[in-house]
C-alpha cells in the first residue's frame, strides 16, 4: 500500500510577516489610543476642549495675579495702617503747594520726598496715593478759586491726564469704564465741591498751610508752549483738550478768540493763574516762593515741617523728626546753601533746567506783545516783578 501524500505548507515571506504583526500590534491596541487616529472623534472634541479650559485658566491667572498684588499692596500701606496710620480724605495734611503745569512741581515733589515728606503729585486722595504729609499740584489752586467755573463744560466729557476726579477722592463708579454717566455725574459732584471750597472752608481735604510756586513767566510760558501746541506761531492755538480745560477754570476769558496763538494763551494763562492765587489777592494762599533760588529744605520751613516745637507744630511727627535730620545733615554738607549754579543737576532746585522745552523755544516780553498785545505783555511783566523777577 502506498504511503499517503504530504500536503505542502509554504512558509510567509518576511514582508507578510512584518505586515501580519504590525496588523496585530493594532489591533491589540485599545480603542482609546486609536481614537487619535480619528478613529474616535468624541474623545477628539474632550481633548480640544480641556486645551482651551487650560489656556483660559493661563490667561486668568496672568491677568488677575497683577491686580491681586496691587490690591494687596495697597491694603498693606493704605489700609492696614501697618506703615503708618489710615489717612480718610478729611483728614488734614500739612501743606497743599499750587503752581503751574511747568513750574516744576513734578521735581519739587520729588525733593521734598527725599527729605521723607510724602507729597503727593497731583493727589490728595490718600487712599491710593503717598500723600500722607500733603499734596503739590496745579489743578488743586481750584480750591482757592474766588471766581465761578464752568463746571458743565469741564463735565461734559474726559480730560484724562488734565483733570479727574479721582484726583481728589475715590470714586464710586467702574475704573473698567474710562467714561460714562457714573463718571459724568462724580465729576460735577466733585468738582462743584471743591471749586472755590478754601472760601467756604468746605474742602473735602484740610490743609495746614498753602503755598504758592511759581517760575520765571517767561520760561514757565516757553515749556507751556511745547508742551502743549504744534508751534508758536500766530494762530495756533493749544491742543483741543487743553483749551477746553482753560475755558472750563477761566469761562470769562475768551481763550478760542485769541489770534496770536499760543504764546498769547499762555502769557495770559500764567497771569491769570499766579495773580489769582498771589497772597497779596488771595487770602487763602499762606506765601508764595521762587522755585529757581527756593531750595527744598526751604520749602519745607515754609510748609511747617521744621518747627522745632513738636508740640505746636501741626505736622506729622514722624515726618518731622525726618526732615529735619535730613535738612540739618545737607546743611552740615553745605549742600544745602550752596547757589544753584554749583550744586549738581540732581540736587539743584528745579527752574533752570527745562525738562520739557530743552531750550527749543525762547519767549521774550516782545514775543508776548507781537502775539497778545502791548497790555498782555506788561500784565505779565509787572507780575513777574512782583515775584522777584527782574
Amino acid at each position: 500500500m502506498a504511503a499517503p501524500r504530504q500536503r505542502r505548507v509554504d512558509k510567509p515571506s518576511a514582508a507578510r510577516r512584518r505586515r501580519n504583526k504590525a496588523q496585530a500590534s493594532v489591533d491589540a491596541k485599545p480603542e482609546a489610543e486609536r481614537g487619535a487616529k480619528g478613529i474616535d472623534p468624541d474623545s477628539k472634541e474632550l481633548s480640544e476642549t480641556l486645551a482651551v479650559l487650560r489656556n483660559l485658566g493661563l490667561l486668568t491667572v496672568l491677568v488677575l495675579t497683577p491686580y491681586a498684588l496691587k490690591l494687596a499692596y495697597d491694603f498693606y500701606h493704605f489700609h492696614s495702617g501697618l506703615t503708618r496710620p489710615v489717612v480718610a480724605p478729611s483728614d488734614q495734611r500739612q501743606v497743599l503747594i499750587m503752581g503751574l503745569q511747568g513750574a516744576g512741581t513734578s521735581q519739587m515733589s520729588k525733593r521734598l520726598s527725599e527729605l521723607g515728606i510724602e507729597v503727593g503729585h497731583e493727589s490728595s486722595n490718600a487712599e491710593d496715593q503717598f500723600c500722607r504729609d500733603g499734596t503739590i499740584s496745579w489743578l488743586h489752586a481750584i480750591e482757592a478759586f474766588n471766581h465761578t467755573m464752568d463746571i458743565e463744560l469741564l463735565c461734559s466729557e474726559p480730560r484724562h491726564r488734565l483733570a479727574h476726579s479721582t484726583q481728589f477722592e475715590q470714586s464710586p463708579c467702574s475704573y473698567r469704564v474710562p467714561w460714562d454717566a457714573c463718571w459724568a455725574r462724580q465729576c460735577r459732584t466733585v468738582f462743584g465741591g471743591q471749586s472755590g471750597c478754601l472760601h467756604k472752608d468746605s474742602c473735602t481735604t484740610p490743609f495746614a498751610k498753602r503755598l504758592l510756586q511759581v517760575r520765571h513767566p517767561l520760561n514757565n510760558i516757553a515749556t507751556l508752549v511745547i508742551k502743549y501746541c504744534a508751534d508758536e506761531h500766530a494762530g495756533t492755538l493749544p491742543h483741543a483738550l487743553k483749551l477746553a480745560v482753560l475755558e472750563s477754570l477761566y469761562p470769562h476769558v475768551q481763550w478760542g478768540q485769541m489770534k496770536g496763538g499760543c504764546i498769547e494763551v499762555f502769557a495770559t494763562y500764567w497771569a491769570e493763574y499766579n495773580s489769582r492765587l498771589a497772597p497779596w489777592n488771595n487770602p487763602m494762599v499762606d506765601a508764595w516762593y521762587r522755585v529757581e533760588d527756593t531750595t527744598p529744605c526751604q520749602v519745607a520751613g515754609l510748609a511747617g515741617f521744621l518747627s522745632e516745637d513738636g508740640a505746636a507744630s501741626e505736622a506729622y511727627p514722624p515726618t518731622r523728626r525726618k526732615a529735619m535730620a535730613a535738612c540739618e545733615k545737607m546743611a552740615g554738607s553745605d549742600q544745602e546753601t550752596r547757589s544753584d549754579a554749583a550744586v549738581t543737576a540732581d540736587t539743584r532746585a528745579h527752574g533752570q533746567i527745562n525738562r520739557v522745552n530743552k531750550d527749543l523755544l525762547k519767549v521774550s516780553y516782545e514775543d508776548i506783545a507781537a502775539a497778545g498785545g502791548a497790555e498782555l505783555a506788561a500784565r505779565v511783566e509787572d507780575l513777574g516783578r512782583a515775584l522777584g523777577y527782574v
